[in-house]
């Protein structure tokens, strides 16, 4: 069960696939989730998308129907993973962007708060709020060369850069993009691993010096 604003509702996670890509779906209430049962095909209507932590992913609304199709050939098992390690990669460049959320509905609060305010106010929702208490998520895009001199740009997401943080106590500086970008230019060297060109970790490399 999850609690919304208009009370307690449950909610199924659902896997989709078909011959192109995976995603997930929300499924809200039984009707939907009592139409499908795994490994067989449907058509599923008025169906909307959202996104969190930069990923996309479905909910069903009110108005989502269920209709039961011959089975698809070639379905992409989204469990499948296609995992890369990229060894001792050198940052030389990176941009690191952050974005406020209201705390009530989630969505961006797309006014730049002044430095002189204590709260603001969310145009989506319209409740105030302590600028200091706003969820700030950020995103990054990080240039390195790999000893061989290959560049790789790479894509982080919030998640990503948060465990990150978290992993080397510096969880302070989400709300500093300058000094994070300085601290993780500051590391140098990394180890990546990305699974389907989506980055999953990044780990410094500490290298010892000759004495």
């Amino acid at each position: 069960m999850v609690d919304t604003k208009y009370g307690q509702r449950k909610v199924t996670n659902i896997t989709l696939a078909d011959a192109s890509d995976g995603i997930d779906l929300q499924a809200w209430g039984s009707p939907v989730k009592e139409q499908l049962q795994e490994e067989n095909c449907y058509r599923i209507t008025d169906l909307i998308v959202k996104v969190y932590d930069d990923k996309k992913y479905l909910n069903t609304t009110s108005n989502s129907r269920v209709t039961a199709i011959p089975d698809m050939p070639d379905i992409v098992n989204k469990t499948v993973e296609t995992r890369e390690t990229f060894k001792n990669m050198t940052v030389t460049s990176i941009q690191i962007t952050s974005k406020r959320s209201c705390s009530v509905c989630s969505k961006a609060i797309e006014t730049e708060p002044n430095e002189n305010l204590i709260t603001i106010r969310c145009l989506s929702c319209n409740f105030k709020q302590k600028i200091q208490d706003l969820p700030v998520k950020v995103q990054a895009t990080i240039y390195l060369n790999s000893e061989e001199g290959v560049q790789k740009k790479i894509q982080a997401n919030n998640h990503v850069l948060t465990n990150f943080l978290k992993t080397n106590d510096k969880l302070h500086l989400i709300r500093n993009t300058d000094a994070f970008e300085d601290f993780i230019i500051g590391q140098s060297v990394f180890d990546l691993l990305l699974d389907s060109g989506n980055l999953i970790s990044i780990e410094p490399v500490i290298r010892m010096s000759s004495v």
